[in-house]
């Protein structure tokens, strides 16, 4: 624990940049876990992209790649919120020769 010197105290789960990739590969394929973050990575080709971490009840820590779509539901969201991630399918591209638009279900835990 550490405290920011107006007297709040906060715990930190450290962010293990080697944690699994969790994929949504299935209509269905469900994540639930603790959002403890997201970084701002670069890929292969050296263009950013977001990877949001989570917590899973057993302690294991994971991520799952950002999409535009995903990543305007989660910055709604605030880091220590138990949340639910269900894909439910794709919505076909805008544009002739791109891919498919990832849809997911986000609901926070009450």
């Amino acid at each position: 624990m550490t405290t920011n010197g107006n007297g709040t105290t906060r715990t930190f789960t450290p962010v293990n940049p080697d944690a699994e990739i969790v994929k949504f590969d299935n209509i269905g394929d469900t994540l639930e876990a603790t959002l403890t973050g997201k970084r701002i990575v670069k890929r292969k080709d050296g263009t950013p992209a977001v990877l949001w971490d989570f917590t899973l009840d057993s302690g294991k820590q994971v991520a799952v790649w950002g999409t535009k779509y995903l990543d305007q539901r989660l910055d709604a969201i605030l880091p220590g919120s138990y949340v639910q991630i269900q894909y439910a399918g794709d919505a076909p591209a805008k544009q002739k020769g791109y891919s498919p638009m990832r849809i997911f279900n986000v609901g926070v835990a009450q």
